[in-house]
């Protein structure tokens, strides 16, 4: 249940299904937790990261009640 919470719920970034777009280009600053800065490069390696976590999670979730 924890691995489908995780990818059925939104991300570190705040990105998820339902808002797209929100705070595009933006990821938690490493200095200060409570704000963000504007960093593209960064702001894709998070997504590509992330869409990849869910595929492994749901390839898992899978496999268990296939077998």
């Amino acid at each position: 249940m924890k691995e489908l919470r995780l990818v059925l719920q939104g991300s570190e970034i705040g990105f998820n299904s339902k808002n797209p777009y929100k705070a595009k280009g933006y990821v938690p600053d490493p200095l200060d937790p409570r704000r963000q800065k504007y960093d593209t490069v960064e702001y894709q390696r998070i997504i590509l990261q992330e869409a990849e976590k869910r595929k492994e999670v749901m390839r898992k979730i899978i496999q268990e009640r296939t077998i």
